[in-house]
């Protein structure tokens, strides 16, 4: 994989994930937003992903018919949908010239109240607006590392009120600007849990810092929503697709003029 080739470009858009719970709620602080979209815990990936997979496994019962060339299927319903990349971060500094550097979220933050009440008030629009390509190039590949690994875990409280309560991992937002993740136009976002984050660390200083390392991630779409009005399991059906397939056109002359 050559780094030169997922480098992002001015004007592109930058993926990002938060949690569906913000962290900062078990403490009780207040949650910064954009369009409803938390600020404080926002992870943002130092790279746009070189590939993404997208998979949906659909559950078939089948019964064989003696001497049939073919099984009868039943459909038994979905097996989920799951989205997997690999997130590339890479540094050039050593731990001790990183630690004056400033968060991105707190950069986030910044701009956030300097876009408050403009055209481009949005969570995606914000962090592009925030963070050129080249601040994107350093940043502490550990602690990267660390921020996609905690969403593996559950959480064991020993706080007043809380105590004995085990939670299970959050639920994530994944956000991939442009790319219709939602299943519609301008709908870039889905909620999902983290399955895997297989680290490698490709690179290190004298130090044992590591310079680079790529996380292999995957995530399952849920539909089991936190809150909301009505039920909160949304199923997803076919209809969801309705406005893909209406913007499915072709321009040009790619097609002949004879009737076949």
């Amino acid at each position: 994989m050559g780094l030169i080739d997922i480098i992002a470009q001015p004007g592109q858009k930058i993926a990002y994930l938060y949690p569906e719970v913000p962290f900062s709620t078990i403490s009780g602080a207040t949650q910064s937003t954009v369009a409803n979209e938390p600020l404080q815990d926002v992870f943002v990936f130092q790279f746009w992903p070189q590939q993404i997979a997208d998979r949906y496994q659909v559950n078939y019962a089948t019964k064989q018919i003696p001497g049939a060339s073919h099984p009868l299927y039943q459909w038994t319903g979905g097996g989920g949908r799951t989205i997997s990349f690999d997130a590339t971060f890479v540094t050039e500094l050593a731990e001790s010239d990183l630690n004056a550097g400033q968060p991105f979220n707190t950069r986030i933050q910044a701009d956030a109240g300097a876009l408050a009440g403009t055209a481009v008030q949005s969570l995606k629009n914000t962090i592009s607006a925030a963070l050129l390509p080249s601040s994107r190039y350093v940043v502490d590949v550990a602690s990267a590392v660390g921020s996609l690994q905690r969403y593996l875990y559950g959480n064991y409280n020993d706080n007043v009120g809380k105590a004995g309560i085990t939670e299970p991992p959050r639920k994530l937002y994944l956000v991939l600007p442009g790319t219709s993740l939602g299943r519609s136009k301008d709908v870039d976002g889905i909620l999902c849990i983290l399955l895997k984050a297989d680290v490698t660390m490709e690179s290190f200083f004298p130090t044992g810092q590591p310079r680079v390392a790529t996380v292999g991630l995957e995530f399952a779409e849920i539909i089991q929503h936190t809150s909301g009005t009505g039920s909160r399991i949304k199923y997803i059906g076919s209809d969801a697709y309705a406005d893909a397939t209406r913007r499915y056109t072709i321009k040009g002359r790619g097609f002949s003029d004879v009737n076949v």
